[in-house]
């Protein structure tokens, strides 16, 4: 979710207020019930931010790749509502909560993209909720990728990660894979090359 523009937003803040990392995969940006002290963007990578379940399983509620914002919620909350994990190598650019709070009083410009940002967060949060709902396993999987698809894409990349994709739809590696089988055999998609293709496009996708 970019819609942020990462050299814009930077350049309302001074070098010396702009905080450059690296995290290796599977390194943690911050915990869930951390305090909060700043603004993340993604400058190479990708942040997946999850919750984990009293049985031990995580859901993924979105992921951020280059040039994407995250955990924009600290502005509102003391502590971080989800823990953030590096899915590969990633850089990041972190801003200090209280020089963010700052810029907004003074420049209504940027508080307006702030809240476009934090409303299609509730967007894909509502959608998670939908996907979640769904009891088969491959129809969820169906519909997520015509979710996708209807942003845009002619095919999705999940060279290596398909795995992946479970604790973002509430499933276990089993049943992603196995769902993946079934949508193949029902001719609904193509895979090649790890990229997945789908066949029958529903009407606005």
């Amino acid at each position: 979710m970019a819609i942020y523009d990462l050299e814009n937003i930077l350049n309302f803040f001074r070098k010396d207020e702009v905080v450059e990392r690296s995290l290796a995969p599977e390194e943690v940006l911050f915990h869930q019930g951390s305090p909060t002290q700043s603004i993340h963007f993604v400058v190479d990578g990708e942040i997946r931010v999850e919750t984990y379940l009293e049985d031990g399983r995580s859901i993924v509620f979105y992921r951020v790749q280059g040039g994407g914002a995250l955990s924009e919620e600290n502005l509102f909350f003391p502590t971080h509502l989800y823990t953030g994990v590096a899915s590969v190598d990633t850089v990041i650019r972190s801003i200090a909560k209280i020089d963010f709070l700052d810029r907004m009083k003074v420049d209504p410009k940027f508080a307006r993209s702030l809240a476009s940002c934090l409303a299609e967060r509730y967007a894909h949060a509502l959608t998670l909720r939908e996907l979640i709902g769904i009891k088969s396993a491959e129809d969820r999987l169906l519909t997520w990728l015509h979710w996708q698809c209807s942003q845009g894409q002619e095919s999705l990349d999940f060279k290596g990660r398909m795995g992946s994709l479970a604790p973002e739809l509430g499933l276990s590696k089993e049943s992603i894979y196995r769902a993946f089988a079934r949508l193949k055999e029902r001719g609904e998609i193509r895979v090649k090359d790890g990229r997945v293709e789908m066949l029958n496009r529903i009407a606005g996708s």
